[in-house]
């Protein structure tokens, strides 16, 4: 398995994604004053962009498995989306740790859940 690995293109999306997050935070220190950040940044992840930087790096697999990574993204994006209205009702200003928090929860939860039934495995969505 390790042998089938090509480095290059490991090396290529580590660096992708370090320069992606370093720029991220780097950016959110430097804006600390205002919201606006927070709001490009809440555009951007739900944008298309990130869509794009996956489907790029899934190319080379073809045309079965970007359809396999648009399916698991849609269910993503649908659990997301509920757990997004979830944290938004908790969401108070003397409950913002407990709001975070129980998102963190929802979210480890509902990724162990996925993770343990398989619903990666070809076949389940």
């Amino acid at each position: 398995m390790l042998d089938l690995i090509n480095r290059y293109e490991v090396f290529k999306d580590t660096l992708m994604g370090m320069a992606t997050f370093f720029t991220l935070s780097t950016l959110n220190q430097m804006f600390m004053e205002n919201n606006d950040f927070v709001r490009l940044t809440g555009y951007l992840w739900a944008a298309p962009l990130l869509y794009f930087f996956f489907l790029n790096m899934f190319r080379s697999r073809g045309l079965f498995a970007i359809q396999e990574f648009n399916k698991h993204a849609a269910l993503g994006l649908i659990i997301t989306f509920f757990v997004i209205v979830i944290t938004s009702l908790l969401l108070t200003k003397d409950n913002l740790h407990y709001a975070i928090y129980a998102n963190l929860g929802v979210s480890i939860f509902v990724t162990c859940t996925y993770l343990y039934f398989k619903i990666y495995k070809k076949g389940i969505v």
